[in-house]
């Protein structure tokens, strides 16, 4: 009877233990659905714009996000950001945080200036996030009439700006979002030139690592990006997840991969 019982009772945890990892496995399969569905299926048309962008899953889920709003015929917000958290409740975050930068850039872009738009999405951030919870975000906004790029970096990885050979990263901003409520930011307006590259992405793809454990890197990044003296924006994205791919192997990565490339052309 005791050894009846052992069975009965080992048998009841494995049943457990397997049931537990079903479920999980259907919220990381639930998440996924979710974060897939924010991304882009294909990037806008702009004038004098050449664009491109790629999401590169790992195996699990993280809260990576890209976007493209067309704000007029001139103005395009580009939304890049990263909730830290996984699974389903960085997912759900996302979820909640896209809408709001979409709600704020759209309905405010013509009234409120970005520092203001900035400000909003911090407070609604703070009240979201809970302990230990952020968001890293890039914003800008690219206007093809006067040829400009406004942007604020909030704790994102900062974006890159290519002209003529040399890298310029676009770091002014501040604090990550829905930390506090008393943080501040700057913003910057950069004049744009014909053939100028702008690369935005998340923290996934330079803290690649290999299976001798060492990390990808900025640098490497920076030093690849130089190269792109020609080319297109999809040719430039495709070169970049190309080069990473030959440093990385087949080793597996735990962080998501967001990447957007931006050629300027002539008008």
């Amino acid at each position: 009877m005791a050894s009846q019982c052992a069975v009965a009772i080992t048998n009841a945890k494995n049943y457990a233990r397997a049931l537990n990892g079903a479920q999980i496995a259907e919220q990381l399969r639930l998440a996924s659905v979710i974060q897939r569905r924010m991304i882009p299926k294909t990037a806008p048309k702009m004038p004098s714009l050449g664009i491109a962008a790629a999401y590169r899953p790992c195996f699990g889920v993280g809260g990576d996000l890209y976007d493209f709003i067309k704000l007029d015929k001139y103005n395009l917000a580009i939304v890049v950001a990263d909730v830290i958290g996984k699974g389903i409740p960085a997912a759900l975050m996302m979820s909640s945080f896209r809408g709001m930068v979409r709600a704020y850039a759209d309905g405010g872009h013509q009234r409120h200036p970005m520092a203001e738009i900035i400000q909003r999405l911090n407070a609604s951030a703070c009240s979201e996030c809970r302990d230990g919870e952020f968001i890293t975000l890039f914003y800008a906004i690219i206007n093809t009439k006067d040829q400009t790029i406004t942007c604020c970096n909030c704790g994102h990885e900062p974006a890159l700006l290519w002209r003529q050979g040399k890298i310029r990263e676009l770091k002014k901003g501040g604090l990550v979002l829905g930390v506090t409520q008393d943080a501040k930011y700057e913003i910057e307006t950069i004049k744009l030139l014909a053939d100028d590259r702008l690369l935005f992405y998340t923290d996934g793809l330079v803290d690649a690592v290999n299976f001798d454990e060492k990390i990808w890197g900025i640098d490497n990044l920076t030093k690849i990006f130089k190269q792109c003296s020609t080319g297109t924006a999809d040719e430039i994205v495709n070169h970049i997840l190309t080069m990473r791919r030959r440093f990385i192997g087949l080793a597996h990565q735990t962080d998501d991969t967001s990447i957007v490339a931006i050629r300027v052309m002539e008008k």
